[in-house]
């Protein structure tokens, strides 16, 4: 049928605010039945939201409700929805689409598509903790220090780099590497840190090249 063709949950809300409609994947998405929906409306407890920087999502700013006043569609809304079976939050993208009467003028009811993407958050969490933990290591050090990707773009570096470099360290995230270094160093450095990347092991070296005092991580 046409819930199997959308991907994600789907809820229909009607007039007054109050689900009239929802598949299986919506009530699962929402840790709630069908009539446990119908029976509660937009400011019950149970549907409790946040926006993603944790903040309250107040009820008349949600997609759906706002669709339903306006008439206009929203995209791509992530909304943060207290799951008990989690014990935690289970995040949604919401897209929502307005559902009109015969003449095209009048909002009959709201379709909201939602689509369960808290994997997709929780990995994007232990990214940026990944990343303010590798920050941290790089300015514990007055060395100058940089993180690399395997391809060998810097991913981030410490102030003692950017200040030999004469550049703000906002600026070097994304340059490559050996864009830095003249023809003779990068080709040097180039071997070098390929050896280091293709056994998984430190290389040590100064500027001329002996093996001694930098380390690479990719």
């Amino acid at each position: 049928g046409l819930y199997d063709a959308v991907p994600g949950g789907i809820r229909v809300l009607g007039k007054d605010g109050r689900t009239v409609e929802a598949d299986e994947a919506a009530q699962d998405l929402l840790g709630l039945t069908l009539e446990q929906m119908r029976t509660t409306g937009p400011t019950d407890p149970r549907w409790h939201a946040i926006h993603p920087d944790g903040s309250p999502f107040p009820v008349h700013t949600r997609p759906a409700l706002v669709t339903l006043r306006t008439g206009e569609p929203f995209r791509n809304v992530v909304t943060g929805i207290f799951d008990p079976a989690l014990g935690g939050y289970r995040w949604i993208l919401v897209n929502s689409e307005p559902i009109f009467d015969h003449t095209h003028t009048t909002v009959e009811a709201a379709v909201a598509i939602l689509t369960d993407i808290t994997d997709r958050k929780r990995a994007e969490e232990a990214l940026r903790a990944s990343e303010q933990t590798a920050w941290a290591l790089l300015n514990a050090t007055s060395d100058i220090a940089l993180l690399a990707d395997t391809e060998f773009h810097i991913i981030a570096a410490n102030d003692a780099c950017a200040r030999m470099l004469h550049t703000a360290v906002e600026s070097l995230p994304g340059t490559p590497l050996f864009s830095l270094m003249d023809v003779a160093t990068a080709q040097s450095r180039r071997e070098q840190l390929q050896r280091a990347r293709d056994e998984a092991r430190p290389v040590r070296f100064d500027e001329t090249g002996e093996e001694q005092d930098l380390s690479f991580s990719a």
